[in-house]
């Protein structure tokens, strides 16, 4: 079974997401930053172009390996 780690950094907090397509991890991980939003920010327009799908990055882990920068040691 395949797993996907999908994150994006800001100022303040690392978010991340997982899933078992790169697109689950990357829409668990966009879905938590509007629940971040929501949460931290009720009531204020949030900038759309502050964070995007784009900005998501995602990769395949292997369960049972060690990383170091996000690549397999």
């Amino acid at each position: 079974m395949a797993l996907f780690r999908a994150h994006f950094d800001t100022r303040h907090f690392d978010f991340e997401g997982y899933g078992s397509t790169t697109d689950e991890a990357i829409d668990v991980c966009y879905g938590g930053w509007l629940e971040h939003c929501n949460h931290y920010c009720p009531g204020e327009t949030i900038d759309p172009n502050y964070v995007t799908r784009e900005d998501i990055s995602a990769y395949e882990v292997v369960v049972g390996k060690a990383y170091r920068d996000r690549e397999i040691i």
